[in-house]
């Protein structure tokens, strides 16, 4: 969930004991029923159905897509990427939805368990309660942990310790004898670690996918709705994989269609309906002005920086030479000596990597000056929203033997995001997301981008500007539609949305760069309606092709006047896997030489 400069690694708390082969235990894990792909030479697939957030009327599985090293890729690697499958739990018949966490590096599973999934995770990171606002209710849905090293997924098993108070992990030779772990330090069994080992553009991690696709559609035994529609759902970084995946995805279904597959024995097309972003960051060119603009200016009255900063952040922003220009000449480099966004060249890593560096410490960077939390304008920066039990969920042996995990959980995986940092393309859009968005628009792919209001991060001033830039034959249409009240329910008015034909825009009112951490039924309610093509706005109009024609909603044409106040911050948690951004010095410090009282990971005292 957590997204660019701010990604931390959170790992095990898992204490395996004093033996090489305890901290190899979970690469041993038993229940996973493996089968050889037809799809792909050298690829596999291995599963198991998982009680892991499973009832009596909901089927769960989890396991892995063993991918062999691609001879196309710049840097070759196995990817052994994770999957978790929930099935509707009232649809027999539902579509599929693909969702993908950001990051770079970020695990869907969290997500899943704190979001959106049939489960949220409790206090005591040990069990779960039922989510009554979970998207399985509308769709089958498949969680995937991409791109490998993130999450559960893994290119090479590997021996490693972690130190959670910066978060680094490193591989190790343990020998016989592996070190004691405690609050702050911890041993076990992780991908490489090794930068070659992921992929480091989006193309790349689309390419991956796609293999993954291929095997995992056509090949998992337990997948069999006849609604072959799928819908990708992402967010954050998401809103730079989005619209290359599903640019991608179009751009091979072409290709099978017409007979021009080679890269594989065989290959199917994979129907995209909708492509939707939650809280997206898809172009600073386009979303760059922004930030200064939302830190000075936004609907809550919180005057995040002064007219000097936001005057200067501008200026940085705008000058010659400055981050639009810097931006615009990766770009333009990347499209003549990388068109294919490959990654493996050096001019143009080093221009990417140059502007990327400059906007964010001459631009986005002037928050940090605020002492609120880049995710939420209401909270300071240690502030645990969405709750991060999961992290601890995730790491504990019965849930990973329940899954079938072969590695310790990683929830924003470090080397992925060094990856793309080192491209230029975790904060620049090294290849032309406007243009993708506009070419799934064309090819008939409904696009719905939702923003939480509160997010600085991804903002939602920045998101309306990316609504309103992509250039399609209805373009003017869009634009000149109002903003309609998003009804919730009965009592209660979520947001506004503007839509007309393959495009939609949501502010959510009271939401932070998670928005279905904050407002769980407004964003079920959109989730639903754009699963069964229902207008966002009330969900009582059908969307056929043809209505989408037609269809717009009435309004103002801003939303800048529907203002809000910010609620009080929420109680502090520190929590000791994500202790460099969820502790205080004071509680940093105790945890460090041994006083801290810990329960369930929670520090109980110091209290701050």
């Amino acid at each position: 969930m957590a997204y660019l400069i701010f990604t931390l690694l959170l790992f095990s708390a898992v204490t395996f004991g004093n033996s090489l082969s305890l901290a190899l235990s979970l690469a041993q894990s038993q229940g996973l029923r493996t089968l050889s792909s037809s799809y792909i030479d050298g690829a596999s697939l291995s599963y198991k159905k998982t009680t892991i957030c499973s009832t009596p009327d909901l089927d769960t599985y989890s396991g892995y897509v063993h991918l062999p090293p691609r001879v196309d890729d710049a840097h070759q690697h196995p990817s052994n990427l994770f999957f978790y499958y929930s099935k509707s739990t009232k649809n027999r018949t539902a579509p599929l939805t693909i969702y993908l966490g950001g990051g770079p590096g970020a695990s869907s599973m969290s997500s899943m368990a704190a979001e959106i999934g049939p489960c949220s995770v409790n206090s005591d990171s040990n069990s779960t309660s039922p989510n009554p606002w979970s998207w399985t209710r509308e769709s089958d849905i498949l969680f995937i942990d991409q791109p490998v090293q993130t999450g559960f997924s893994y290119d090479v098993l590997t021996n490693a310790t972690i130190d959670y108070s910066t978060s680094n992990i490193t591989p190790t030779d343990f020998h016989d004898r592996i070190p004691a772990a405690n609050h702050t330090f911890g041993a076990g069994v992780f991908a490489s670690q090794n930068f070659n080992g992921t992929v480091n553009s989006t193309m790349n991690g689309a390419r991956a996918l796609w293999d993954f696709m291929q095997v995992w559609i056509n090949e998992f035994p337990e997948y069999e709705s006849p609604d072959k529609n799928v819908h990708i759902w992402t967010e954050s970084f998401g809103g730079r994989y989005g619209p290359s995946y599903a640019a991608y995805f179009l751009d091979q279904n072409e290709k099978v269609r017409n007979n021009q597959w080679t890269n594989a024995p065989s290959a199917s097309s994979i129907n995209i309906d909708s492509l939707s972003i939650h809280n997206g960051c898809s172009d600073i060119i386009t979303q760059g002005a922004f930030y200064p603009i939302f830190a000075y200016n936004n609907t809550y009255g919180a005057q995040a920086i002064n007219k000097e900063q936001y005057e200067e952040a501008t200026y940085n922003l705008t000058k010659p030479g400055g981050c639009m220009d810097m931006a615009v000449k990766c770009q333009e480099l990347a499209q003549r000596l990388d068109p294919h966004n490959l990654g493996n060249n050096a001019d143009v890593n080093a221009a990417c990597f140059a502007a990327e560096e400059y906007c964010y410490a001459n631009v986005l960077g002037v928050y940090a000056l605020s002492g609120r939390d880049v995710h939420d304008l209401a909270e300071v920066p240690t502030s645990t929203m969405p709750q991060p039990y999961s992290d601890g969920f995730f790491n504990r042996p019965w849930v990973q033997d329940a899954l079938g995990a072969r590695v310790n959980f990683t929830a924003n995986s470090n080397v992925v995001y060094n990856a793309f940092w080192s491209t230029g393309n975790a904060l620049i859009t090294r290849g032309n997301a406007m243009d993708d968005f506009a070419s799934i628009v064309k090819r008939g792919v409904k696009v719905n981008l939702i923003y939480g209001d509160r997010d600085y991060l991804c903002n939602w001033m920045g998101g309306e500007n990316i609504s309103l830039s992509i250039k399609h034959d209805q373009s003017a249409a869009f634009s000149s539609s109002g903003y309609a009240d998003l009804i919730t329910n009965r009592t209660y008015v979520g947001g506004v949305v503007r839509q007309h034909g393959n495009l939609s825009f949501t502010r959510v009112f009271d939401a932070g760069h998670a928005a279905a951490a904050f407002q769980p039924e407004t964003m079920f309610r959109i989730f639903s309606r754009i699963i069964h093509s229902k207008d966002i706005a009330t969900g009582n109009i059908s969307m056929s092709e043809e209505r989408r024609k037609t269809y717009k909603t009435h309004g103002p044409h801003s939303s800048l006047d529907r203002k809000n106040k910010l609620p009080s911050p929420a109680a502090p948690v520190c929590y000791t896997l994500d202790m460099p951004t969820t502790c205080t010095a004071n509680q940093k410090a105790a945890l460090m030489n041994g006083t801290a009282v810990v329960e369930d990971f929670v520090v109980k005292w110091p209290v701050s």
